[in-house]
């Protein structure tokens, strides 16, 4: 059997998927897995019919979950910018910390400039 009527008969039976679902389930690659999964799509036999975030640390992903059918697909949800400012900010306060390798012979005074230069608040 082929990969792709393995893949596609994996759908029948489990509904929407990730591409590291199927691979996971099949016991291909992720690369494999993704090709496949792109090759179906192309012919009109997959779609993308949901989305669905996974986290790994503080980083979010935005997967699609590939369902049976020549139907149109999902867009793909917008970032939260929130969300990426937050962490920005967190990011650019703890480098500007006064422990932090780089600026231990910088005064805190000269910190807090330069991070108000970049745009963007240090903690007290």
């Amino acid at each position: 059997m082929t990969h792709n009527v393995q893949v596609i008969k994996l759908l029948q039976e489990l509904g929407p998927l990730t591409s590291m679902d199927v691979a996971k389930e099949l016991g291909l690659t992720q690369s494999v897995a993704s090709k496949v999964i792109s090759r179906l799509k192309f012919e009109g036999h997959v779609h993308i019919a949901n989305w669905t975030i996974d986290q790994e640390g503080q980083r979010k992903y935005a997967r699609a979950q590939y369902a049976l059918g020549n139907k149109k697909d999902v867009p793909r949800p917008k970032p939260d910018e929130s969300e990426n400012r937050r962490l920005y900010s967190y990011k650019i306060n703890r480098m500007f910390r006064n422990n932090f390798v780089f600026h231990l012979g910088r005064p805190a005074m000269e910190s807090r400039e330069l991070a108000w230069k970049i745009g963007t608040r240090v903690m007290e």
